[in-house]
């Protein structure tokens, strides 16, 4: 979505361009081509606010449903609650770490990126 509006405003600069171009129009100047960023860099500074806030928005979503479940289903349990006691179990036995390092190995790095 934000690729497809950065081609359509290429796009229409442009097509803008060329059909100043064609009129015999002379290329602006400096100064007018530095208010223009300026401008240009102003509102785009406010859209990419815009965008950053709703990636924030959908980064807590999915984290959210990954803890919790999606809140879609009345029966959803989260990546974390699902696992989170498997876990657990495994990383407490000590004699199965023991036997089993690759296991171990396994099981802790589970349990780290759980927490």
């Amino acid at each position: 979505d934000v690729r497809a509006r950065r081609l359509e405003k290429e796009r229409a600069a442009t097509a803008a361009l060329e059909e100043a171009l064609e009129a015999g129009m002379a290329p602006a100047s400096k100064s007018e081509e530095e208010e223009e960023d300026s401008l240009e860099a102003q509102v785009g500074g406010a859209a990419t606010m815009v965008e950053d806030a709703h990636m924030d928005a959908l980064r807590e979503e999915v984290e959210r449903d990954l803890v919790q479940g999606p809140q879609r289903e009345s029966s959803g349990v989260g990546v974390v609650a699902t696992y989170a006691p498997l876990v657990m179990q495994i990383c407490s036995e000590a004699s199965l770490l023991h036997q089993h390092p690759r296991l171990r190995s396994s099981a802790i790095l589970a349990l780290c990126k759980l927490m």
